[in-house]
């Protein structure tokens, strides 16, 4: 058992949400173009507000359980404090190191009910110096933004190109300095703007009661279904981003009661040796579903420490590292 690479990809909430519920929103669809038709003659089609409830009562539910509720997480770089090796301006951190920062750290965990089964997600981001980290770090942010990792890749930046940038000479502003002004920022503007305002809202409120109201069902309908595809292809695009792998990335998931989770940390093979003195931690620990959206985006295989095969891909997966 040990770590395996990752490779992201659309956690099954986003794909399981956008195929049950793809048929029913089309089925709405349809009856709102049905409904625009019919409203010149005031034949409107019946109600079948009921299924789609039921079905968005239940896809709602499963949302929440997937991404509604928080789990313990933490994140170890180099530039904290008491972690890692410092050398002036520079901090350095070993896979060693790391992993020993969080296991000293466990003891702390929150838990509710110490006997209960945890998930513990585990990413390590292993790199050999400032510029590698940096990169590595931009790329994994681009998919997966985490703010505290953000700060450290922005760190990394610095530190990379730091001895280069030390002797360049900033370019100081000119003057006059050039600014902006729009038409709102005198007394006079604000009163043209105030009267514009008013004569244009008193024409659009004409031009609105002068529309017949089958009209406005109508158009009403229209918009209505343009937001549901808007929002369906936001889904979909938001699942195509999460795509992505990088050789520095890796991780591992297990599952197991919390005192028997936090002593498996001691028994792990690193997959980095101590030339990557560039490295980063990130945990997830939780319950199996607080921590599943996280397992899931990662790519990284679900296993418990009672179960010798792996329960997301049992012999089908060459990959898997169990």
């Amino acid at each position: 058992m040990g770590f395996q690479r990752v490779a992201f990809a659309p956690p099954s909430v986003t794909a399981n949400l956008a195929e049950g519920l793809s048929p029913a929103l089309a089925s709405v669809q349809q009856g709102f173009s049905e409904g625009a038709e019919s409203l010149q003659g005031l034949g409107l089609p019946p109600s079948g507000s009921g299924e789609l409830a039921a079905q968005m009562a239940a896809a709602r539910q499963g949302a929440t359980a997937a991404v509604g509720s928080p789990a313990s997480f933490m994140v170890i770089t180099p530039f904290q404090y008491g972690i890692g090796t410092r050398k002036g301006e520079y901090a350095y951190l070993t896979p060693e190191q790391a992993l020993a920062a969080l296991a000293g750290r466990m003891a702390d965990a929150p838990q509710e009910d110490p006997g209960a089964e945890l998930a513990l997600v585990v990413l390590l981001v292993g790199t050999v110096n400032h510029a590698a980290m940096a990169q590595a770090l931009s790329a994994f942010n681009s998919v997966f933004p985490i703010p505290k990792l953000e700060q450290a890749c922005r760190r990394a930046q610095a530190l990379a190109t730091l001895e280069t940038d030390k002797f360049i000479i900033p370019k100081g502003p000119g003057y006059p300095a050039w600014g902006q002004m729009a038409p709102q920022q005198n007394s006079k503007g604000q009163m043209v703007a105030k009267a514009l305002g008013s004569m244009l809202a008193t024409g659009e409120g004409a031009a609105l009661a002068a529309t017949s109201p089958a009209e406005r069902l109508a158009a009403f309908a229209q918009k209505q279904a343009r937001k549901i595809e808007e929002k369906a292809a936001t889904l979909q695009h938001l699942a195509q981003s999460m795509i992505g792998g990088n050789d520095a990335w890796t991780g591992f998931s297990i599952h197991a009661p919390g005192a028997v989770l936090f002593r498996y940390l001691g028994k792990l093979s690193l997959p980095f040796d101590a030339a990557s003195k560039c490295t980063s931690l990130l945990c997830w620990l939780g319950k199996p579903d607080q921590v599943a959206f996280y397992r899931e985006s990662f790519g990284l295989c679900r296993r418990t420490l009672t179960n010798s095969a792996c329960l997301t891909c049992p012999g089908e997966n060459a990959a898997c590292p169990f």
